[in-house]
């Protein structure tokens, strides 16, 4: 599978859309809920149903992940600030790992580049487990490039976050702001010196 296919994209081919999306078991069950002619590609890996579905496809996508196809994607790496426990783990609504059962631990997006990943829990209630420092590079819109709860960005591949935007501003703002007043110390001086030569002339 293509990188763009890791992450959520639908495709049309003739009457059908193709739906692939980074795994996230809401999705998939109010999907499943909701259209009652789709089925599931396990070669593709992707969701098929009827292309008069757009509309739905498109505000679920909306729903759960927060963007649909039209959002542009970064390439992102991320750290875990803690070790992080549960069933399902995201970074900003896009599921990371998940455990569909006791010891069995899968990444949904991304991949895993240094730490650890694993399963835990109990067979009633699966865990996954991404120890604390671990590095996990993914693909999310540029809608998303914010650190979470769990998650901090360490690196955007020259795609900037909001934060880092606001410091970059922010210094900006300040060095204009201190040329502005040099700039204005200036002009009245200048207007000083043209004043008292006229007062003594």
């Amino acid at each position: 599978m293509n990188e763009n296919k890791k992450n959520k994209v639908i495709e049309i081919n003739n009457n059908e859309l193709m739906v692939y999306t980074p795994y996230n078991i809401g999705f998939v069950e109010e999907l499943k809920a909701t259209i009652a002619n789709r089925k599931w590609n396990a070669e593709k890996k992707c969701w098929i149903v009827g292309i008069e579905n757009e509309p739905i496809i498109r505000k679920l996508l909306k729903n759960w992940f927060g963007w649909d196809d039209t959002c542009k994607q970064v390439k992102i790496k991320i750290r875990a600030k803690e070790e992080i426990c549960s069933e399902n783990i995201n970074f900003n609504g896009v599921c990371v790992a998940y455990s569909p059962k006791r010891d069995r631990a899968y990444m949904a997006n991304g991949t895993v580049i240094s730490g650890k990943l694993a399963g835990a829990g109990s067979v009633k209630y699966p865990k996954a487990v991404i120890a604390e420092g671990t590095v996990i590079e993914l693909t999310v819109p540029s809608s998303l490039m914010n650190d979470d709860v769990y998650f901090e960005i360490i690196d955007t591949n020259n795609a900037i976050n909001k934060s880092s935007l606001m410091k970059i501003a922010w210094r900006i703002a300040r060095a204009l702001a201190i040329e502005l007043v040099i700039s204005v110390k200036n002009c009245l001086s200048a207007a000083m010196k043209i004043a008292w030569q006229e007062v003594r002339g």
